[in-house]
């Protein structure tokens, strides 16, 4: 992707959202909501995907295995001075 796809990819990473490379869809753990199971490849949870047509978050319990995630992208040294980004920075 482009430069800006991939700041926008950390940005979301940032805000405690996951790629879902099987889906091809942003997920993120619903607030106040533990695991109903967890081990270490997988856990049980309620978690909402991005619905990009509709721009809002809709809830799903689902089966979420960790190796069906993308990893956290990684920013050249050269992007934050071409950019200008900051990753202290948090959008509201």
């Amino acid at each position: 992707g482009n430069g800006g796809q991939l700041l926008a990819a950390v940005e979301l990473f940032n805000q405690d959202w996951k790629n879902h490379k099987e889906e091809k869809v942003w997920i993120t753990r619903a607030p106040a909501m533990e695991p109903v199971m967890k081990i270490n490849i997988y856990d049980m949870e309620t978690s909402y995907f991005f619905d990009c047509l509709n721009w809002r978050k809709v809830p799903k319990e689902l089966l979420l295995e960790y190796d069906k995630l993308e990893e956290r992208p990684n920013l050249p040294s050269s992007f934050l001075h071409t950019f200008n980004y900051n990753p202290a920075h948090q959008a509201f």
